[in-house]
């Protein structure tokens, strides 16, 4: 595919991690729209539950209460 992000994978698991019930839409460049379900959250990313045809490196854009609009890249799937 090529047009993902270049990411490395770091050990970010030890960040505290919220429980969350919050489902959201996000906007993909190929896609479109496509719903969500977050889990947990913490300060370095989310979780959803469920699955979704992104790959690794594939950004979807979220929009979240308080935060705003944040551009998510998928990390591991």
């Amino acid at each position: 595919m090529g047009a993902g992000a270049q990411l490395s994978v770091t050990d970010k698991s030890r960040a505290a991690r919220h429980p969350v019930n919050h489902p959201v839409i996000g906007e993909h460049r190929a896609m479109g729209d496509v719903h969500m379900h977050i889990v947990n959250i913490s300060a370095q990313g989310f979780m959803i539950d469920g699955e979704l045809p992104l790959g690794r490196g594939e950004r979807v854009t979220i929009r979240l209460p308080v935060v705003g609009q944040i551009e998510a890249h998928v990390i591991w799937q």
